[in-house]
């Protein structure tokens, strides 16, 4: 597994993983990921993971909080 950290996503970007803090959601977060995870009552705990699937440039992202 080949694990890059930047600040913008490379087009072949298979799966983006974004750091939470407790109780907010990232900014520019999309609306399905922001709504699936406050539905799997994801908080941000230490040891959460909430994954999901979203539209970016036209392409499915998956994306992990």
């Amino acid at each position: 597994m080949k694990i890059t950290f930047a600040q913008n996503a490379a087009s072949d970007t298979r799966l983006t993983a974004l750091i939470v803090n407790q109780g907010t959601a990232p900014d520019g977060l999309e609306t399905e990921i922001a709504e699936g995870a406050k539905a799997a009552r994801f908080k941000g705990k230490v040891g959460q993971v909430f994954e999901g699937f979203a539209t970016r440039d036209g392409a499915l992202a998956r994306i992990a909080l």
